[in-house]
């Protein structure tokens, strides 16, 4: 005899989506936590909560990112602080992962030893006279010691004339 009460296998016409509150999403979280030491465990919650593994975060950054992103999702309704003490999360460190994370210098500092701007100009134009044209660093300091004038140590004048790219001829 066939089984008349079986399982309907269509696919309806409209999905719908889990939804996990967030009670759910932390008790989750933590069991994937625990099960990490256990070969297999994750991969039995997941299987048991119907969840793809793709779904979960592999590693600690991703973890954070996903409390992070429940945070966002569940905060129009509890609010960011109850949000963050039901989930364990300091507010400051929810506030600092939405800042844009800034790589390297955010401004040019200026060393205060540099050379000022005007006498550094005074040295890009001693070597654009023609008289220096075709002479060496070496050499143009010789002859503004002997004139007496003093614009700068042998090593600054090639400092200078390598960060404004000048050489040869264009000197």
């Amino acid at each position: 005899m066939i089984n008349l009460m079986m399982k309907s296998t269509e696919v309806s016409a409209t999905a719908t989506r889990r939804r996990f509150s967030t009670a759910g999403k932390v008790r989750i979280l933590r069991e994937a936590d625990a099960a990490a030491h256990e070969t297999g465990g994750v991969t039995a919650l997941l299987r048991r909560e119907g969840i793809y593994s793709s779904h979960h975060p592999a590693g600690e950054r991703e973890r954070d990112e996903a409390i992070m992103k429940i945070v966002d999702d569940t905060s129009s309704e509890d609010g960011i602080d109850a949000t963050c003490d039901a989930l364990g999360v300091c507010r400051a460190t929810y506030y600092r992962s939405r800042r844009p994370h800034m790589y390297g210098a955010h401004y040019q500092v200026r060393c205060p030893r540099s050379l000022p701007v005007e006498p550094r100009q005074a040295i890009l134009d001693v070597f654009h006279e023609d008289r220096f044209s075709d002479l060496a660093v070496a050499q143009v300091y010789a002859i503004l010691l002997d004139e007496g004038r003093y614009l700068g140590s042998e090593r600054t004048m090639y400092r200078l004339i390598s960060d404004n790219e000048i050489c040869g001829r264009q000197k």
